[in-house]
């Protein structure tokens, strides 16, 4: 299992001031996130070699994955202040 986590801070300068022109103040404690992945192990590849070097392992994952977000700031129109999603992705390690 991996854990997933951000706290974002917006520190302003150039596209502050733009955000701001057009009234969303992003500036200050953004939003935080907390979630989860787990890795499922779908196939294991053992390379081989004839020669005195490492060859590479493969192996491919299948991540699920679930995310929360809590907007700390006013969040902009249209977004919920809390929010949950999920998703998954294939990934190859060497």
């Amino acid at each position: 299992m991996n854990a997933i986590y951000l706290i974002a801070y917006f520190l302003g300068g150039a596209l502050g001031s733009l955000l701001g022109s057009v009234g969303w103040s992003l500036v200050g404690w953004n939003v935080a996130q907390a979630g989860l992945e787990l890795p499922i192990k779908l196939k294991e590849f053992v390379g081989t070699s004839s020669v005195p070097c490492a060859p590479a392992d493969v192996t491919v994952y299948f991540v699920p994955s679930g995310v929360y977000s809590h907007h700390i700031s006013d969040p902009t129109p249209g977004t919920d202040r809390d929010e949950w999603w999920g998703g998954a992705k294939f990934t190859i390690t060497f």
